[in-house]
């Protein structure tokens, strides 16, 4: 039987041999993270800025209130800042371009996150001053909307007191002691008559505030300098991109035998 000519594959040996041509890998990789840099530095400018905004807790008139039981308060809060009327309304304010805005490509460029009782809006954009304008207006906007909805809450609060006093006066008409002069069997349609009326007042209001609590209080806490601050982009992301990219033609370099190559011709 004759014998092949060729060696046979040894996982061993091909590990000795990236071992010993590692400095092929290591410059390949430094080689990718600095085309990396270079194509990052290709990319147009991106600037963000940013707006704070906190809400804070009445806990006089809430009592006690649970981690989950503030949370929700806090996600209502979200829910109006990052509604997209709201978020539109600031994009049209601030100059946002038209095309951007029909077809919904800004939205990817506005950004909202939680930190405990602070609500963070960020806004990206290639234009720095058109980053700072959209994030005030967005805060603007923000503001004028949960305004509008704590109006309607503390509306709905107070027809419900209202209601409550009404229901009293009922439970009066009932008693033997002598009750208020409103509070008699002669009023008793008209009371009926006010409950009924008033129900769908207090229905339309809480739905007016959209879920929001009157114990609250919140405020603008920070905005925007007149222009964004420059933002690296992913510069990181690119170096590693190149780096692995660099380390994958290293080794298929050496699985390809590309450094006996060079030696052959060198010498």
């Amino acid at each position: 039987m004759s014998q092949s000519s060729d060696i046979d594959f040894s996982p061993w040996n091909e590990l000795l041999r990236m071992l010993k041509y590692g400095w092929l890998i290591a410059n390949a990789m430094l080689l990718g993270a600095a085309v990396g840099v270079i194509f990052h530095r290709f990319q147009p400018p991106l600037y963000e800025s940013k707006a704070e905004i906190t809400v804070q807790i009445d806990y006089s008139r809430t009592g006690y209130f649970s981690d989950i039981e503030q949370d929700q308060v806090m996600e209502t809060v979200g829910d109006f800042i990052s509604s997209s009327e709201v978020k539109e309304n600031a994009a049209k304010t601030a100059g946002w371009p038209d095309g951007q805005i029909e077809n919904g490509d800004y939205l990817q460029q506005f950004f909202l996150e939680r930190q405990n009782f602070r609500w963070v809006l960020r806004v990206r954009s290639p234009d720095a001053a058109l980053s700072s304008a959209s994030v005030n207006a967005w805060a603007d906007q923000a503001d004028r909307a949960i305004s509008d909805g704590l109006e309607h809450a503390i509306i709905a609060d107070g027809l419900e007191n209202y209601m409550a006093s009404l229901e009293k006066c009922l439970e009066q008409i009932t008693l033997v002691e002598p009750v208020q002069a409103f509070c008699n069997f002669q009023n008793l349609a008209e009371i009926q008559n006010e409950l009924k009326s008033t129900a769908p007042i207090l229905k339309d209001e809480r739905v007016l505030s959209k879920g929001l609590f009157s114990g609250i209080s919140y405020h603008v806490s920070e905005k925007a300098a007149t222009s964004g601050l420059l933002i690296q982009r992913g510069r990181n992301t690119y170096i590693l991109a190149g780096l692995i990219i660099g380390l994958i033609m290293g080794i298929l370099g050496i699985s390809a035998r590309l450094p006996e190559c060079l030696m052959k011709r060198g010498s």
